[in-house]
């Protein structure tokens, strides 16, 4: 695994962020091809829904992994928060569907809240990182590129097929309606 120091990557000698930059790439390509695999065979939008959690979680389990050895290391990480809620709400809609159910609202909004998160602190990785590191080239990159994943991601969760909602309508015969 890649560890970063202050201004260097620990294997490789590569720049801060590089290593992280190089895992979102590969992780995503890793997370299409699982949700290819797992969705195949499936219906149309049980296919989209399944190849989006597990694009999403094959990218998000490693990236946990990272924030969580940050926090031993070096201090409090949020993306062990937000990755984990991302793992968690992919877990529950996965399970969902699992149960033979389609995907209800509730666990659409939040699979795309958690991505949210996710998002949301990459921005404001965008935000420290300018402010804070003169030398932010690659680092700034991956920031940047990570927020753009994450908003995506959040984007597309909101517009996730999800089973129709029961509305209290009252039947067309009742309201003066030709049934």
């Amino acid at each position: 695994f890649f560890f970063l120091s202050s201004s260097r990557c620990v294997m490789f000698g590569w720049p801060s962020g590089a290593a992280p930059l190089v895992l979102l790439a590969l992780t995503s390509a890793l997370g299409v091809a699982a949700g290819w695999v797992h969705g195949r065979g499936q219906p149309g939008a049980r296919q989209r829904i399944l190849g989006f959690c597990w694009a999403q979680a094959v990218v998000a389990l490693p990236f946990w992994v990272w924030a969580f050895v940050n926090c031993v290391r070096y201090g409090f990480d949020l993306g062990v928060v937000s990755f984990a809620c991302v793992l968690a709400a992919l877990a529950l809609v996965l399970r969902e569907l699992r149960a033979g159910s389609e995907l209800s609202s509730r666990r659409r909004r939040l699979a795309t809240a958690a991505a949210t998160f996710v998002s949301v602190n990459y921005w404001l990785g965008v935000m420290i990182v300018v402010a804070s590191y003169p030398e932010r080239g690659v680092l700034l990159a991956y920031f940047i590129v990570a927020a753009l994943w994450w908003t995506a991601a959040a984007v597309g969760g909101s517009r996730l097929p999800q089973a129709e909602e029961k509305q209290d309508k009252m039947p067309a015969a009742i309201v003066g309606q030709p049934a």
